[in-house]
């Protein structure tokens, strides 16, 4: 039946989920001992309980265990779901018709007792999304991505940083949306200073940063970082500086 990656019980046991088989061969919940005895547990229906579920299980806090499923027969498709250790399902989510849950991206439980994970489409701009879900089935949009220069399509499971932040990858980026690296055009002297204007897109934000020595392994910020309303933005520096090199650095 395509079985997913285990995870460890409270009991000690084994819990996993299989893609297909089952007594309606939509898949099914199981556990497994130390010792090989293994005991199935429930029967995916493709109904409301939804079918095929294709990531490994996560584990709640409450000692029961929670997951995705990639279909559900006429009703959406795929949804979030709680089971007990004893196989007891509630539907904690139903997804809309045309919005697919990652076909590899699994939930990711948080110390604050909700659970993460993505879809590879749907949200606002049908690109993708972040969502939460809570234990009880209160579920959140985060994120929706454009698939623009956030990219789209995210097929992956999340993970989390050591900044308490999420991670994960994309499958898709627009190349056509990536902004265009900042070119300087002038750089004129006036009154002790020299200013220089380059090249910038319009909503994105730019930051110049110096240096008086190349070897030098970092650079420093020459003010505050702008964000362009025009096609063009300009910053100034005082000539008195005895050497300084200059970049622009688009900021994300």
């Amino acid at each position: 039946g395509y079985p997913n990656p285990l995870v460890l019980g409270d009991d000690g046991c084994f819990y996993g989920t299989t893609y297909l088989g089952g007594t309606n061969n939509h898949g099914t919940f199981f556990k497994i001992s130390t010792n090989g005895l293994f005991t199935g547990l429930y029967s995916f229906t493709g109904q409301h309980d939804g079918s095929s579920p294709a990531v490994q299980l996560a584990c709640g806090g409450d000692g029961n265990f929670y997951g995705t499923t990639l279909w559900s027969d006429g009703f959406s498709s795929g949804v979030i779901f709680k089971i007990t250790p004893g196989g007891v399902p509630t539907t904690l989510y139903s997804f809309p018709a045309d919005v697919f849950v990652s076909s590899l991206s699994g939930l990711l439980a948080g110390s604050n007792g909700l659970f993460y994970g993505t879809t590879s489409d749907g949200g606002d701009y049908s690109a993708g999304s972040v969502f939460c879900v809570s234990s009880n089935g209160l579920f959140t949009n985060l994120y929706s991505f454009t698939g623009g220069i956030d990219g789209g399509s995210p097929y992956t499971s999340l993970v989390w940083g050591n900044d308490g932040n999420l991670y994960g990858a994309i499958f898709r980026l627009s190349v056509n949306a990536l902004p265009a690296g900042p070119a300087v055009q002038t750089v004129p002297q006036s009154g002790g200073n020299f200013a220089f204007t380059w090249t910038a897109t319009p909503g994105q934000t730019y930051q110049v940063q110096y240096k008086t020595n190349l070897n030098q392994l970092s650079w420093s910020n020459l003010g505050a970082s702008t964000k362009a309303a025009a096609t063009t933005l300009n910053a100034t520096d005082s000539i008195t500086n005895l050497q300084r090199f200059y970049r622009i650095q688009l900021s994300p």
